[in-house]
């Protein structure tokens, strides 16, 4: 059990009267005992996992209530499938749930989007709307799951749907007038997701639109008031410290257990079946605080919803309709709904057109007068984008001369130990398996190993020292740092900048405390199950696709040893970038003879020095190392020395091109086939990683 839900909602008071209700009303029969946890980031699907398998296996819980984040239920619900353990949860809206051959002891309270979706269907159908634009913020952690679910039942059920995506962050009234521009064009419709507030403004610049008279119509999808979306009335007051629904659930998941348990007991049947558990549930009305819960045949609730319209003088939100879930029912009450103008609901397709196609409504030639005005806006225009981009370039020109990359002396606390090098102190927290046996580890030999280590602004830092001997580096230098420092993705190691200490110059980079990916590989005593191989290259796969997308093209230097590993268990990619310190021949850079079998044969033939095709083909020598949890070329070596296999790498005369023995015993050969695909002797056959993450997706089950 976790203390909080996906959206920070401290749900332990609802928890605890939950437990003790339980208990009071079932004393004689059993008693709950809870066990929560608050292991790690709130809605990280790695943390999760790793904290529900230490729970399991210390405690030998008989049911999960919780996790709280949709987003780390599938790796969660997938084990407890697997150790057929009962799963509540008051969250997890994604269509995939409702697969119960992979989800056979999960529960869900949570709104389905399938559900969800029909729901719209109705009310379009009661009004003749059939063409509909889909406008969502791709920011708000709810709203793209909405989106796929509404798209697919809207196709599905023969509507025109024209999806438009905005981001909340980066938006201002020109993104909206754009985006309410571009729904005009297709529909008069607008089903709408996103924050509250977003919301707000939204409709803010569709009245200076003219989109408020009547021939539009907006409809905002929202869970309750207080969550995520934000307060739904129009003027803001102080509403937030009421709870919510989804801590309410939490309350009725409890005292629906009680009950399911205290008959299981009775009848003598197991309660720690999860699947024997949930089949208590499946298809049954149980009674909770604010009504009934009426769960479906796959466990999944079968909600209700309200159709609310807002008040134009009085900005509050009114009920005017109810939508039963199980029996597709929509009810309009007495209420009415606020047409503006008392026009009554807008027509489908207006008389003019979307875009005024229709000849009845083209317009006149224009005036002098008008021709004159477009003109002088369009100078006006003219001279304010000479403005924007000499202003843009201004600012481009002062952060290469800025020298944010360039870190004082001193500004780096170095590690003075000499007990221990780098390597074996790296090598050994990597092998920590247990957060117990990290933080001792850590107190022994402070909060960073190795003389290549420091804390820089109160992170640990890593320093690897290069070849420069000055830090005056020309202008194409500079833009490769900004390039470098501006990249932004959570399977890349960042880039701090460098650093001048005692007349030597290091690269400083983000810290990863368990080591490399060779190490994790090659260490017997970690257990690399199948999800933590997919997890590994799941992250390797966004890193490359990521950076080949990037400024940089490619990495050029891709191993095993250049993948290193953070302290939640993410895969991070170091070594790419800054040529000018790296060098532009890879080859030349090869410090161990063992570090030739990562390279593609054509990079060896001296044929190319970096490309994309290569980094797949890197990826592949990779991929057979996590899969096998050898190393490149291991039973090879067996009978061959390390240059003899260079040289039949390098050999484009053979038969067969050479490539790693696969051991007998190894599973999935799916995803062995994808892994040959990469090495592939043709590089123009070879696959994209946009590609591979298509294929590990469709092979493996994981979002990437």
């Amino acid at each position: 059990m976790e203390q909080e839900d996906s959206f920070g909602i401290n749900k332990l008071p609802a928890i605890f009267l939950g437990v003790e209700k339980v208990n009071s009303i079932y004393n004689d029969t059993f008693q709950l005992n809870l066990i929560r946890t608050t292991f790690g980031e709130r809605c990280s699907p790695n943390d999760k996992a790793v904290a529900f398998a230490e729970i399991y296996y210390k405690h030998h819980i008989s049911v999960s209530f919780g996790p709280g984040c949709s987003s780390t239920i599938e790796p969660v619900g997938r084990m407890a499938a697997s150790w057929n353990i009962l799963m509540l949860v008051t969250v997890g809206t994604d269509a995939m749930f409702d697969v119960q051959e992979d989800f056979p002891t999960l529960v869900r309270t949570s709104v389905s989007v399938n559900k969800f979706s029909l729901f719209y269907v109705e009310f379009f159908t009661h009004f003749s709307w059939t063409d509909i634009a889909v406008i969502y913020d791709q920011n708000a952690i709810y709203c793209p799951r909405w989106q796929e679910g509404l798209e697919l039942v809207l196709a599905t059920n023969g509507y025109q749907v024209t999806v438009i995506k905005m981001r909340s962050i980066s938006t201002g009234i020109l993104q909206f007038k754009e985006k309410l521009q571009k729904a005009s064009e297709v529909s008069r419709v607008f089903a709408v997701c996103c924050h509250m507030d977003t919301f707000r403004e939204l409709m803010i610049e569709a009245y200076n639109l003219g989109m408020t008279n009547g021939d539009y119509v907006f409809i905002m999808c929202t869970r309750y008031n207080g969550d995520f979306f934000g307060n739904y009335n129009w003027h803001r007051g102080d509403e937030f410290d009421q709870p919510g629904p989804d801590v309410i659930d939490y309350y009725d998941l409890f005292l629906m257990y009680g009950q399911i348990l205290n008959e299981t007991i009775e009848e003598g049947g197991n309660y720690s079946d999860g699947v024997y558990m949930k089949s208590k549930i499946k298809g049954k009305t149980f009674k909770g605080i604010q009504g009934n819960l009426v769960f479906d045949s796959i466990g999944a609730l079968e909600p209700e919803y309200s159709l609310h319209d807002v008040n134009p003088i009085t900005g509050e939100f009114k009920v005017v309709g109810d939508y039963f879930s199980f029996s597709r029912q929509l009810i309009l009450s007495n209420a009415s709904i606020h047409w503006p103008g008392n026009k009554g609901p807008p027509k489908n397709t207006p008389y003019c057109g979307f875009v005024n196609e229709n000849p009845a409504c083209s317009p006149k030639e224009l005036s002098v007068l008008a021709i004159v005005a477009g003109s002088l806006v369009g100078i006006v225009v003219f001279i304010l984008l000479v403005v924007i981009f000499g202003y843009r370039k201004m600012k481009q020109e002062a952060q290469l001369k800025s020298s944010w990359w360039k870190i004082k002396s001193g500004d780096v606390k170095l590690n003075n130990s000499t007990n221990n090098s780098y390597s074996s102190r790296r090598s050994r927290l990597s092998m920590l398996k247990s957060t117990e046996e990290i933080y001792s580890y850590k107190e022994a030999y402070g909060h960073f190993a190795g003389d290549h280590c420091g804390v820089y602004q109160g992170n640990v830092v890593f320093l690897k020292k290069t070849k420069l001997s000055n830090l005056n580096l020309s202008r194409s230098k500079l833009i490769e740092l900004k390039q470098i420092g501006d990249l932004t993705c959570q399977n890349l190691v960042k880039f701090v900048g460098l650093y001048l200490f005692e007349k030597s110059i290091y690269r400083v980079t983000e810290y990863c405390s368990r080591g490399s990916l060779q190490d994790i590989v090659q260490n017997d005593s970690i257990n690399l199950d199948w999800d933590f191989k997919v997890a590994l290259l799941t992250d390797l796969t966004n890193g490359m696709a990521f950076l080949h997308d990037s400024h940089f093209l490619a990495h050029g230097r891709l191993n095993s040893e250049r993948c290193v590993i953070d302290s939640r268990f993410v895969l991070k990619i170091t070594g790419y970038g800054l040529n000018f310190i790296r060098g532009e021949d890879p080859l030349k850079s090869v410090k161990n003879e063992p570090e030739y079998l990562w390279f593609a044969p054509e990079v060896l033939r001296g044929k190319c020095n970096v490309s994309q095709a290569a980094d797949v083909y890197s990826y592949s020598i990779i991929m057979f190392e996590v899969l096998t949890r050898m190393a490149p070329f291991e039973l090879d070596l067996d009978l061959l020395t390390v240059k003899e296999i260079v040289s039949k790498l390098r050999d484009d005369g053979l038969q067969q091109p050479f490539r790693p023995t696969m051991p007998g015993d190894v599973e999935k050969p799916a995803i062995i086939e994808l892994m040959k695909e990469c090495w592939g002797e043709s590089v123009s056959n070879r696959p994209t990683f946009k590609a591979i993450k298509k294929q590990l997706k469709a092979l493996t089950g994981y979002v990437l």
